[in-house]
């Protein structure tokens, strides 16, 4: 049986962390299928009566693998809307100007000063087919929230939008929190709280960490329990974890 081993770290707040390294997006189909099957099992294990997930993605690397063709042609079930994803250690969005194009180099590609998230709106079982559909690429978030996504929508949209200076980004229809490994183990209890709001869990393909992060409001020996209980291992601090075949 493939165990899939990860290590721990200890956010702030009331808030256990666990990673799993993986290089994104996972081409390795089995590893893809067992992880995501772990995964799920493990978000059940640690919020048996939160079960209704909120499933957002990551639109900047969605190009790769047809995978906006598969969230077009899956749309009507799906029912996609668009916002915009906030890093909290980047700068915020501001709009393009001439300078982005003029300063590259040729064939350069420019970089969005911008991210946007796609939110799915769909009932409980088309989002968790919708989030199975399109993990492993690299740009999938889950969360779990009492009252759906939008709730969290609602309770942190102040606290997101407090950076942003640019009034073209001032009324956009949501804002989403992209958080990686760095801003986690760093945030204050209150940024956790003003990313976060009432979520009780928050799932992300971390490309840039070359990992998948899990976050869980819970204590970090309730989280070990569940991992232990649903075949997950956690490798030593000092040493990176690795998917391992037992």
């Amino acid at each position: 049986m493939r165990r899939i081993q990860g290590q721990e770290f200890t956010p702030i707040g009331g808030w256990a962390g666990y990673e799993i390294p993986v290089h994104m997006p996972i081409k390795d189909a089995a590893l893809n299928e067992t992880l995501k099957g772990a995964l799920w099992t493990l978000i059940i294990r640690l919020h048996p009566h939160e079960t209704q997930p909120s499933v957002w993605f990551l639109m900047d690397n969605l190009h790769r693998d047809d995978a906006v063709l598969t969230l077009s042609r899956n749309a009507r079930a799906w029912m996609p809307s668009q916002g915009i994803g906030l890093w909290p250690d980047q700068p915020p969005p501001r709009t393009m100007t001439s300078k982005d194009v003029l300063d590259l180099t040729w064939g350069e590609t420019p970089q969005l000063p911008y991210h946007r998230v796609t939110r799915l709106r769909a009932a409980t079982d088309v989002q968790h087919t919708a989030w199975t559909t399109m993990f492993g690429l690299g740009s999938t978030v889950l969360t779990l929230v009492p009252g759906g996504g939008q709730r969290l929508l609602d309770e942190t949209r102040e606290y997101l939008k407090r950076p942003i200076v640019d009034e073209g980004f001032q009324r956009f229809p949501f804002y989403f929190p992209l958080l990686g490994k760095k801003t986690l183990i760093n945030a204050t209890a209150e940024e956790l709280d003003g990313w976060l709001g009432p979520a009780q869990l928050y799932l992300r393909e971390s490309e840039e960490d070359n990992a998948v992060l899990l976050l869980t409001r819970t204590a970090p020996s309730i989280l070990n329990k569940a991992l232990e209980e649903t075949g997950f291992t956690v490798a030593p601090r000092d040493q990176p974890g690795e998917d391992e075949i037992l």
